[in-house]
């Protein structure tokens, strides 16, 4: 039996008829909605014509002069000369540390506030900020020089007393776990024979 074909539907749309309710409350609100050019330079002005858009485009492309996809620093600020700045999570007293190490807070001139930006999650699953804060260059050069320096201290005990196995006591699982000084000769005191 041949299947009949169905008779289209048509419906009548009232477009004067008053709205009630909630349909009348969102087409309120939709007419209402407008852009002002001045606040949102981006957003296209009514009838703009195409030469008008690449001239606005081109210019708004020449002063934040990015590709899409360019790699960029998310954490990124202005250098401030003679200063260094660093960001600290906030978590567990870190800027309270840092305010008591001499660190500043870096502030915005748009908002007065300090920079703050998202940079993770925390243990409590909440944002986990961190803050934009200042050092003058000459007290963290001073501080780097102290890390270098414990660093390298540390390195010179190491080298001057290598870990020596005893005789018998060296097994193959010891192999470069530990500093040798003759390691790239293979001939130290740490030394692996199968035998």
């Amino acid at each position: 039996m041949p299947r009949k074909k169905p008779e289209p539907v048509t419906t009548e749309v009232e477009t004067e008829a008053p709205r009630s309710g909630l349909a009348a409350a969102a087409q309120e609100v939709a007419e209402s909605l407008s852009v002002d050019p001045e606040l949102a330079p981006g957003i296209p002005p009514e009838g703009e014509t195409l030469e008008q858009a690449i001239e606005r485009i081109g210019e708004l492309r020449a002063r934040n002069r990015k590709e899409w996809g360019e790699f960029s620093q998310k954490l990124a600020l202005p250098k401030r000369p003679g200063y260094h700045t660093h960001w600290f999570n906030d978590v567990a007293g870190r800027i309270d540390e840092a305010v008591a190490s001499g660190w500043t807070h870096r502030i915005n001139p748009r908002d007065g506030k300090p920079f703050h930006r998202v940079v993770g999650s925390g243990r409590d699953g909440k944002a986990l900020e961190a803050y934009a804060m200042d050092l003058p260059l000459v007290f963290w050069q001073e501080e780097m020089d102290a890390r270098h320096k414990l660093a390298s201290d540390r390195i010179e005990a190491i080298k001057k007393n290598p870990f020596a196995a005893k005789p018998g006591q060296a097994q193959a699982s010891d192999k470069g776990k530990f500093y040798d000084p003759a390691e790239a000769t293979g001939a130290g005191p740490l030394q692996v024979t199968k035998g």
